[in-house]
């Protein structure tokens, strides 16, 4: 019984890290990309 109940929250938990820690990738690549542009640009 205690397994089934904890599944539930694990489930929720791990979506939620899964989901934050994709947000936060794809904010970091936005800004790696933006920085390699930026710096493209100032070079020529």
């Amino acid at each position: 019984m205690k397994s089934e109940e904890e599944t539930p929250m694990t489930n929720v938990l791990w979506t939620f890290l899964v989901h934050t820690a994709a947000m936060y990738l794809a904010f970091a690549v936005f800004v790696v990309l933006c920085f390699i542009i930026v710096n493209a640009l100032v070079k020529e």
